[in-house]
Protein backbone atom coordinates (compact mmCIF):
# COMPACT_ATOMS: atom_id res chain seq x y z
CA UNK A 1 0.00 0.00 0.00
CA UNK A 2 1.45 3.36 -1.01
CA UNK A 3 -0.47 5.58 1.41
CA UNK A 4 1.23 5.37 4.81
CA UNK A 5 -1.73 6.84 6.73
CA UNK A 6 -4.13 4.26 5.35
CA UNK A 7 -1.57 1.53 5.98
CA UNK A 8 -1.46 2.53 9.67
CA UNK A 9 -5.25 2.65 9.90
CA UNK A 10 -5.66 -0.79 8.30
CA UNK A 11 -2.87 -2.51 10.23
CA UNK A 12 -3.26 -1.08 13.75
CA UNK A 13 -4.45 -3.62 16.31
CA UNK A 14 -4.82 -3.65 20.07
CA UNK A 15 -1.73 -5.24 21.58
CA UNK A 16 -1.92 -7.04 24.91
CA UNK A 17 1.56 -8.51 25.15
CA UNK A 18 4.51 -6.15 25.50
CA UNK A 19 8.26 -6.47 25.61
CA UNK A 20 10.00 -5.09 28.68
CA UNK A 21 11.87 -2.48 26.64
CA UNK A 22 11.68 1.21 27.59
CA UNK A 23 10.19 3.55 24.99
CA UNK A 24 12.81 6.20 24.10
CA UNK A 25 12.00 9.79 25.08
CA UNK A 26 12.06 11.03 21.50
CA UNK A 27 9.44 8.41 20.58
CA UNK A 28 7.26 9.41 23.56
CA UNK A 29 7.58 13.03 22.40
CA UNK A 30 6.41 12.02 18.92
CA UNK A 31 3.37 10.27 20.38
CA UNK A 32 2.46 13.34 22.42
CA UNK A 33 3.03 15.67 19.48
CA UNK A 34 0.67 13.54 17.38
CA UNK A 35 -1.92 13.60 20.17
CA UNK A 36 -2.00 17.37 20.51
CA UNK A 37 -2.43 17.77 16.76
CA UNK A 38 -5.90 16.27 17.09
CA UNK A 39 -8.86 18.58 16.65
CA UNK A 40 -10.74 19.73 19.72
CA UNK A 41 -13.97 21.67 20.10
CA UNK A 42 -13.23 25.36 19.58
CA UNK A 43 -9.51 24.45 19.79
CA UNK A 44 -9.90 24.09 23.56
CA UNK A 45 -7.23 21.38 23.81
CA UNK A 46 -8.62 20.28 27.19
CA UNK A 47 -6.22 17.39 27.73
CA UNK A 48 -3.37 16.69 30.08
CA UNK A 49 -1.06 13.76 29.34
CA UNK A 50 0.70 12.00 32.19
CA UNK A 51 3.47 9.60 31.23
CA UNK A 52 4.01 6.60 33.47
CA UNK A 53 7.10 4.53 32.74
CA UNK A 54 8.41 1.28 34.16
CA UNK A 55 6.57 -1.87 35.02
CA UNK A 56 6.79 -1.20 38.77
CA UNK A 57 4.91 2.13 38.58
CA UNK A 58 2.49 0.84 35.97
CA UNK A 59 1.97 -2.26 38.11
CA UNK A 60 1.00 -0.04 41.06
CA UNK A 61 -1.62 1.66 38.89
CA UNK A 62 -2.78 -1.76 37.75
CA UNK A 63 -3.25 -2.88 41.36
CA UNK A 64 -5.41 0.18 42.09
CA UNK A 65 -7.43 -0.35 38.92
CA UNK A 66 -7.80 -4.07 39.73
CA UNK A 67 -9.47 -3.30 43.07
CA UNK A 68 -12.04 -1.08 41.38
CA UNK A 69 -12.57 -3.48 38.47
CA UNK A 70 -13.17 -6.47 40.73
CA UNK A 71 -15.65 -4.52 42.88
CA UNK A 72 -17.55 -3.42 39.78
CA UNK A 73 -17.37 -6.86 38.10
CA UNK A 74 -17.50 -9.53 40.82
CA UNK A 75 -18.74 -12.20 38.41
CA UNK A 76 -15.75 -11.58 36.11
CA UNK A 77 -13.11 -10.73 38.72
CA UNK A 78 -9.51 -10.72 37.57
CA UNK A 79 -6.80 -12.45 39.58
CA UNK A 80 -3.87 -10.30 38.51
CA UNK A 81 -3.12 -6.64 37.92
CA UNK A 82 -1.12 -7.75 34.86
CA UNK A 83 -4.51 -8.17 33.15
CA UNK A 84 -4.99 -4.40 33.37
CA UNK A 85 -1.91 -2.94 31.63
CA UNK A 86 -0.49 -6.19 30.17
CA UNK A 87 3.02 -5.48 31.50
CA UNK A 88 3.45 -2.49 29.20
CA UNK A 89 6.65 -0.46 29.70
CA UNK A 90 4.78 2.83 29.14
CA UNK A 91 1.29 4.12 29.93
CA UNK A 92 -0.20 7.44 28.93
CA UNK A 93 -2.90 8.58 31.33
CA UNK A 94 -5.09 11.31 29.86
CA UNK A 95 -7.10 13.65 32.01
CA UNK A 96 -8.86 16.92 31.35
CA UNK A 97 -11.04 19.77 32.48
CA UNK A 98 -13.75 18.60 34.85
CA UNK A 99 -17.23 19.32 33.57
CA UNK A 100 -16.06 20.17 30.04
CA UNK A 101 -18.86 19.03 27.73
CA UNK A 102 -16.67 17.76 24.89
CA UNK A 103 -13.84 16.21 26.94
CA UNK A 104 -14.50 12.60 26.00
CA UNK A 105 -14.79 13.43 22.29
CA UNK A 106 -11.67 15.58 22.24
CA UNK A 107 -9.61 13.06 24.20
CA UNK A 108 -10.75 10.20 21.96
CA UNK A 109 -9.51 12.11 18.91
CA UNK A 110 -6.12 12.64 20.59
CA UNK A 111 -5.91 8.96 21.53
CA UNK A 112 -6.60 7.85 17.97
CA UNK A 113 -3.78 10.10 16.75
CA UNK A 114 -1.49 8.52 19.34
CA UNK A 115 -2.51 5.01 18.32
CA UNK A 116 -1.81 5.71 14.65
CA UNK A 117 1.50 7.38 15.49
CA UNK A 118 2.48 4.37 17.61
CA UNK A 119 1.64 2.04 14.73
CA UNK A 120 3.71 4.11 12.32
CA UNK A 121 6.66 3.96 14.75
CA UNK A 122 6.46 0.20 15.19
CA UNK A 123 4.88 0.29 18.66
CA UNK A 124 1.84 -1.54 19.93
CA UNK A 125 -0.98 0.20 21.76
CA UNK A 126 -4.21 -0.66 23.52
CA UNK A 127 -7.19 1.22 24.93
CA UNK A 128 -7.35 0.13 28.59
CA UNK A 129 -11.03 0.12 29.52
CA UNK A 130 -10.39 -1.96 32.65
CA UNK A 131 -8.55 1.00 34.17
CA UNK A 132 -11.63 3.23 34.15
CA UNK A 133 -11.68 3.08 37.95
CA UNK A 134 -8.65 5.36 37.96
CA UNK A 135 -10.76 8.19 36.47
CA UNK A 136 -11.51 9.71 39.86
CA UNK A 137 -8.27 8.68 41.53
Amino acid sequence: MKNEVLKCIYTRRSVRNYKNIPVPKDVVDELLNAAVMAPSARNTQPWLFSIVEGQEKIGELGERALVWYNKANPANALSSAAAIFYNAPLAVIISGKSGYKWLKDDVNLAVQNMFLAAQSLGLGSCWIGRAIGLNND
